[in-house]
């Protein structure tokens, strides 16, 4: 059974962010991009123990196709996901941490 996914709203504004600058500086990627990261999500809610421990509980998820990293808390007891960030690659991962 799938975990249910819960998009906590920092998360959703790292979304927003992103797309918004696919929008602007590269509209062609820009729905390839929200694809990876509905695929990327998908993979979290089949398989959230799949993806390793980085900091504590938290977890880190690639997209395989853009250079975007999903941070992400499991309960199993829940079964449930909070998605807590979405950070480019290349920004500072301590700006990420701070948040997580």
């Amino acid at each position: 059974m799938s975990a249910h996914i819960v998009v906590l709203p920092a998360a959703e504004r790292d979304i927003e962010h992103a797309l918004d600058w696919y929008l602007e500086n590269a509209p062609e990627h820009a729905e390839r991009f929200t694809a990876d990261l509905s695929d990327t999500v998908e993979r979290i809610s089949v398989s959230p123990r799949l993806f390793h421990t980085v900091h504590g509980e938290v977890r880190r998820a690639a997209l395989r196709r853009f250079p975007y990293l999903v941070w992400l808390v499991y309960f199993d007891s829940q079964n449930t996901v909070h998605i807590l960030a979405v950070s480019h690659q290349r920004q500072d991962p301590e700006t990420t941490r701070q948040r997580v």
